[in-house]
């Protein structure tokens, strides 16, 4: 599925973003190299993910954290209705991961969604 996204994806000229990244290291390079935003959701804070394995080849230019609400809820309310304040356990999860602080990922993202969307940087 993911080679048949980027052949549709193929040369776009607007910013994209990869809903619920799921993939390895491959797909990863492939996703970076073409400047995309790489949109990790509650799946990614479950056993074995294969994306949680990858997350430090991530750019950090391109990283969100989202969530597919009402689905995919992250660790620790994985099988309950998943809601928007649960994605501070995902970014939880990748901050850990990554080496950083909670407020560190979220000045990171925050300032990541800025770009994507063309709002100004706060200063």
């Amino acid at each position: 599925a993911f080679a048949d996204t980027m052949a549709c994806l193929g040369s776009a000229r607007v910013p994209i973003v990869l809903h619920c990244f799921e993939g390895g290291d491959r797909e990863v390079r492939e996703a970076t190299e073409r400047g995309y935003y790489v949109g990790l959701a509650g799946n990614v804070t479950y056993k074995d993910n294969e994306t949680a394995r990858v997350l430090r080849l991530i750019d950090e230019e391109r990283i969100l954290v989202e969530t597919d609400a009402p689905y995919l809820s992250p660790q620790p309310v994985r099988g309950k209705k998943n809601v928007p304040e649960n994605v501070v356990h995902t970014a939880t999860f990748v901050a850990e991961r990554l080496g950083m602080e909670d407020e560190e990922l979220a000045t990171l993202t925050t300032r990541n969604a800025r770009n994507l969307f063309g709002l100004p940087l706060e200063a």
